[in-house]
């Protein structure tokens, strides 16, 4: 542990918290489709924000990928249409910070403390949540095992975990791809809707998904050496 660890720790721990206090609000004040297109819009403004850091315009492949992605995320998500209300603004606040999320990954953890930074911004969102939970509501335990397993399977796989291995993988790739990767979760919701509540997806929603696949296979691919003759 140094001081440098325990900042990068801190400034994550932030960013996480504010990240959760806009998407939570926002599926409170705003209907499931808003906030599942919404929230999805980091893959937007992960470029637009490196492009402004870096004072470049991105890639055609990012360009090309992105729109696919957004098109494919709005066919998906925005089946009853979209609401600009209180809500949409507090996805919007998350998905924004989503994206400075994943570029202050880009920055901070890509050294041999990025595990240690992990568990540090996850104490520090705990912490946080613990302090405004005491500030602005009524404290109380979950009352059923239904909600203790809710909470724990959040907290402990959804949160956790994921909010771990991310800076972890994150230092293997680019920002920008990692905002398409993060297009693919509605599609995967949209599967796990399908298998444990037997939810089918419209004409629509098929063409979304392969719209959101087709926009991270061909980042993939557009980024890969061409085959020399001497290689075929």
């Amino acid at each position: 542990m140094t001081v440098s660890t325990l900042a990068k720790g801190i400034v994550m721990g932030i960013i996480l918290f504010l990240i959760f206090y806009g998407m939570v609000n926002g599926v409170n004040h705003t209907t499931a489709s808003t906030a599942g297109f919404l929230t999805s819009t980091t893959v937007v403004m992960v470029p637009v924000l490196e492009c402004l850091l870096k004072r470049t315009l991105p890639s055609k492949t990012i360009v090309i990928g992105t729109l696919l992605a957004v098109a494919g995320l709005f066919l998906l998500t925005a089946k009853d249409g979209i609401s600009l209300d209180l809500g949409a603004i507090y996805c919007l606040i998350g998905a924004l910070f989503y994206a400075i999320y994943i570029i202050v990954i880009d920055k901070v953890a890509k050294g041999p403390d990025a595990f240690l930074i992990s568990i540090i911004q996850l104490g520090i969102a705990s912490l946080l949540g613990a302090l405004f939970m005491c500030l602005l509501e009524t404290p109380s335990l979950p009352q059923t095992p239904l909600q203790w397993g809710a909470i724990l399977g959040l907290g402990l796989i959804c949160s956790a975990y994921g909010f771990v291995v991310q800076p972890i993988a994150q230092r293997y790739t680019s920002p920008e791809k990692i905002g398409l990767i993060f297009s693919l979760e509605p599609v995967f919701s949209a599967l796990l809707s399908y298998i444990f509540l037997h939810e089918i997806l419209g004409i629509q929603g098929y063409i979304g998904a392969a719209l959101i696949f087709s926009a991270v296979i061909f980042t993939e691919l557009s980024k890969r050496p061409p085959v020399s003759s001497s290689q075929k």
